[in-house]
């Protein structure tokens, strides 16, 4: 599994708002800092300056205890021999407002020409990853960005990993990012989000009714060798079909990821008798998301 890009040569790369780029690293949300678009423009998205931007405005930058199993700090002098090979670009529009989501903080098209002129500078970087999205729906301007994936090669980067809902893709779309993997020298790996094994509970979980076109996608990219894995979200509204959920994918010879959100409902999921057997059980990658 590709696992996305994590780790200290990783850069999150946040468009809020047209006036300003979020810097984060270290997979944290309390680690985020802020830098005029202007300042980034001028010197044409050079990720050492922005590298070296993030870490002035840091000190210590604090780890999420899921990712680092027990380390509380990393001091930056542990960043700066770090060369960035991995950038996350993430954008806020999406489709959906599903359960777990904290929702779209902005919503003004003015992002799309900066979300696309961004992606289209790494055209030379030759980084290791560069991934689409962690926040907004990638195909949510599917007409660009499969403009924009027509263009890419490995001098973009050697993998491309795309988070998707899933919903926006159809059949013709999933066989032309095959296209685009055999002739680019670009090894996709697509991540499908999705919450819940019933129709009903899919829909609760997502606020959306494409179950079954949702499940065809992550079968298609699975016998297209696009699909990296499907992202589980547990809440207390799906907890109680994790076994169904894990029974189901793994007879279909698909990777999960299981994760859970920090907050107000991880008492219930981590006290609930399904989630610690679950644990005991199987040999799955459970993440905690701050």
């Amino acid at each position: 599994m590709n696992n996305l890009c994590f780790g200290h040569k990783k850069l999150d790369i946040d468009l809020w708002t047209p006036e300003f780029v979020h810097l984060s690293k270290c997979c944290l949300y309390n680690d985020e800092v802020k830098l005029p678009i202007e300042d980034v423009i001028a010197h044409n998205w050079d990720l050492t300056y922005l590298n070296n931007y993030y870490l002035s405005q840091q000190k210590m930058v604090p780890f999420s205890n899921a990712i680092c199993k027990g380390f509380s700090k990393c001091p930056v002098g542990d960043l700066e021999d770090n060369i960035i090979d991995s950038v996350n670009v993430n954008q806020c529009k999406c489709n959906l407002k599903c359960y777990m989501c904290p929702g779209t903080p902005y919503v003004d098209d003015k992002i799309k020409d900066l979300y696309f002129n961004v992606l289209k500078s790494f055209k030379g970087k030759h980084l290791k990853t560069l991934a689409l999205t962690n926040s907004g729906e990638p195909f949510f301007w599917k007409k660009e960005t499969f403009e924009f994936l027509n263009e890419i090669d490995s001098s973009f980067c050697e993998n491309l990993n795309i988070i998707t809902n899933g919903t926006l893709l159809e059949p013709e779309d999933i066989k032309h990012l095959e296209l685009i993997q055999a002739s680019s020298g670009v090894k996709i790996h697509v991540v499908v989000s999705m919450s819940g094994i019933t129709p009903e509970t899919y829909k609760i979980m997502h606020c959306n009714s494409a179950f079954e076109k949702v499940k065809r996608n992550i079968l298609l990219l699975r016998d297209a060798s696009l699909l990296d894995h499907v992202n589980v979200v547990l809440s207390k509204n799906n907890i109680h079909e994790i076994y169904d959920i894990i029974h189901f994918w793994q007879n279909e010879n698909v990777a999960l990821e299981v994760l859970t959100i920090r907050g107000v409902e991880t008492d219930i999921i981590e006290n609930h008798p399904d989630f610690n057997a679950f644990k005991a059980g199987f040999a799955l990658e459970c993440r905690v998301l701050n």
